[in-house]
């Protein structure tokens, strides 16, 4: 004979069966599909600010040496890793020119507070003509 408890859990079962519908497999299947392409596509949106330029470009030219010293030993691995470094480089390159033309830039924080580094710091022109100042005053 089951127990008050057993039998409670039992109810509570054959409920929850009841109460949730049953999706289709191509229902979940789309939906798994269609939530792994978002986070995809959302992680290959957030690359050109969560990757470094520099960094990037160091790793391009890392992987062209590495290319260089590859087509002795081999050469198709050789054109694959050359491959990936113009890869590298175009990429640095594009994301460096958004840097430059105010692409998404990151609020750089402290304290819960955002911090402007570009304010109180001189532009372009003004870094200009104090460097001319300094070559003309020799």
């Amino acid at each position: 004979m089951p127990s008050e408890y057993e039998r409670e859990i039992d109810e509570i079962l054959r409920r929850m069966d009841e109460v949730s519908p049953r999706r289709s497999v191509r229902f979940r299947a789309t939906r798994w599909v269609r939530l792994r392409w978002e986070r995809a596509t959302g992680w290959v949106r957030s690359l050109p600010t969560a990757l470094p330029a520099d960094q990037l470009m160091a790793g391009a030219i890392v992987c062209g040496v590495a290319a260089f010293l590859l087509r002795f030993v081999m050469p198709g691995l050789a054109w694959w890793v050359g491959l990936a470094a113009v890869v590298m480089f175009v990429g640095a390159f594009v994301i460096s020119i958004g840097q430059i033309w105010g692409g998404n830039r990151r609020e750089v924080r402290w304290r819960g507070q955002v911090i402007d580094m570009r304010s109180g710091q001189p532009t372009v022109a003004d870094r200009i003509v104090l460097w001319l100042r300094r070559q003309f005053k020799r």
